[in-house]
């Protein structure tokens, strides 16, 4: 690979990848398309072949989160700041969870790229959630570099459901739609479809977000630790030691 490389940068300069199908699912080798830059041989690939810019995975199987986060690698104080590998995902399964995946992708590792597979020949259904994902892409892009203070990936499913973010003492309670109690959906057996959004910090209290499916709640340090505290009744709103009286949120 190394070889071919550097016979491509004698021809042009261009930014070179390799992807790689994941071992998920317990397969072993011969079972799936090995030898490639898997999670656990990056420091292996980056050795033999350094002239390549970056690794890349084809996410089909469950496990979204976790193997996004195995390829976006990020800068150690030797390397003088550079990534070690930006994360750009060139295929994943197209359905109707991949636009929510998308977000989470661009604002929790800052993708290079997204690429759900075959969405030439994927239904309406399927391709909905994706076109609507890149059309709020396309409304972010507009943000400046300066005006990006931070940013975060939120990507929820039936499982796991919540994410507490602490910026700076403003914390940030995020979580699946579903989980409000007035959903009827949450408790009535209905498979949950993902959520997913790209939460960007602008200003010292002013933050974006955008996706879909998710809530996100916002309370100091200290509103926080008392909410903690307090007993939550079926309407959401905290339930005090007295019968008959409700303390707001």
């Amino acid at each position: 690979m190394e070889q071919l490389a550097l016979a491509a940068r004698s021809i042009h300069d261009m930014p070179l990848y390799v992807n790689a199908a994941m071992n998920s699912r317990g397969r072993k080798p011969g079972d799936y398309p090995s030898a490639g830059p898997l999670a656990h041989l990056i420091d292996f690939w980056n050795a033999g072949a350094p002239s390549i810019d970056f690794l890349a995975p084809d996410i089909y199987d469950t496990g979204f989160r976790m193997w996004a986060g195995r390829y976006a690698i990020p800068a150690r104080p030797q390397d003088g700041g550079v990534v070690r590998n930006r994360l750009f995902i060139p295929e994943t399964r197209c359905c109707r969870d991949c636009g929510v995946r998308a977000m989470y992708a661009f604002g929790e590792h800052d993708a290079l790229g997204f690429s759900p597979f075959a969405i030439d020949q994927a239904s309406a259904d399927e391709t909905d959630n994706i076109t609507k994902a890149y059309n709020l892409l396309r409304q972010v892009s507009n943000l400046k570099p300066a005006d990006r203070k931070n940013s975060w990936g939120l990507l929820f499913d039936q499982e796991d459901t919540e994410r507490i973010i602490d910026d700076e003492g403003t914390v940030m309670t995020c979580r699946h739609y579903y989980t409000l109690p007035w959903d009827p959906r949450a408790t009535d057996g209905t498979q949950w479809p993902e959520g997913g959004a790209m939460l960007i910090k602008v200003g010292r209290y002013d933050y974006l977000l955008a996706g879909c499916g998710v809530v996100v709640d916002f309370k100091t340090r200290t509103e926080k630790e008392q909410e903690q505290n307090k007993t939550l009744g079926e309407d959401g709103f905290a339930q005090s030691e007295t019968p008959g009286t409700v303390v707001g949120r």
